[in-house]
């Protein structure tokens, strides 16, 4: 039978939380890349590559392969840094990764909320008013 894993080298309830906390948004914001923008685009009627600035560099593949991958491993290398050594350094690589992937999620949503999520009708209003 194996060993009990000593306490310095399991995970610890905060570093779950970050583990849980980056899978959760990583996986977010490839739903909000890959199936939410281009499905409401072609509702509006057009396609991601009618996009320009910040919108158009968050929904280039170039951008979000990248950041998935480095919110990846930044993830399981602070796993990996508590499983094998135990040290207190894997908590801040966690929060790294997490915050990595909450940061560019923030950003997306940010860059494609006019061009993606804002009703076409209601733009127009909201740009009427402003000349009053």
């Amino acid at each position: 039978m194996a060993g009990k894993v000593p306490q310095t080298h399991r995970l610890r309830p905060r570093e779950l939380f970050f583990v849980f906390l980056g899978v959760a948004t990583g996986a977010g914001l490839a739903v909000l890349w890959f199936r939410l923008a281009p499905e409401l685009m072609a509702e509006h009627g057009s396609s991601v590559d009618a996009l320009t600035g910040l919108a158009a560099l968050v929904m280039h593949p170039g951008f979000q392969v990248p950041v998935l991958l480095a919110g990846a491993v930044l993830l399981s290398a602070g796993i990996a840094t508590r499983t094998s050594s135990g040290r207190d350094r894997a908590t801040w690589i966690l929060a790294a990764g997490c915050a990595l992937v909450f940061g560019v999620l923030l950003l997306s949503v940010n860059a494609l909320y006019d061009p993606v999520f804002a009703d076409p009708e209601t733009r127009e209003l909201a740009g009427d008013d402003w000349e009053d």
